[in-house]
């Protein structure tokens, strides 16, 4: 093992190495998430803006932005449990200026979780994909805005993007 951070509490939903390898993005189940120092271990950042825990973490190649999507669960309003550290209302795509720390954008219109996220290689557009049996295209360089959508028709849930594909098979219309 090379390092063993302590965060146990609050749970950890995701993780992301940012492209320099010396970074490391955590996103928690108490609706923030990290950046850590990997030589030292130790939190450097953390970053407030969701509604829900967070489901998922893209890095942009580049290493100036993040993209971070909030965990949606309907029961969150009627829920009377105490433990809500899984539950939340955000379906929102928040992009992170890691350079300022601040939030530059709030993407919004997947209708349920959002589980993957990748970048383009030139980082100008981002790929969600979720619960909602979408995989969206969005516009980060500029207003944005969603740029494509594809829906797909079987199995339902995407959970896995990687380098801006789906691996799985998959039909798509747009």
């Amino acid at each position: 093992m090379l390092f063993n951070y302590p965060c146990l509490r609050p749970r950890v939903q995701c993780v992301k190495f940012h492209p320099n390898s010396l970074y490391l993005a955590t996103g928690s189940s108490d609706w923030t998430w990290r950046l850590w120092d990997v030589q030292k271990g130790v939190p450097m950042r953390v970053f407030i803006g969701h509604q829900g825990a967070i489901s998922s973490l893209a890095m942009s190649p580049d290493g100036r932005y993040l993209a971070s999507a909030g965990l949606y669960h309907p029961s969150f309003r009627e829920s009377k449990s105490t433990d809500t550290s899984l539950l939340g209302e955000d379906l929102a795509i928040c992009l992170w200026d890691l350079g300022s720390g601040k939030r530059i954008k709030k993407m919004t219109g997947h209708t349920a979780s959002v589980y993957s996220m990748s970048f383009s290689n030139e980082s100008s557009l981002l790929v969600s994909g979720g619960a909602d049996w979408t995989v969206r295209c969005w516009d980060v360089k500029g207003a944005g805005g969603l740029v494509n959508r594809g829906t797909v028709r079987e199995n339902g849930v995407v959970n896995g993007i990687e380098d801006g594909k789906d691996h799985e098979e998959s039909s798509f219309e747009t």
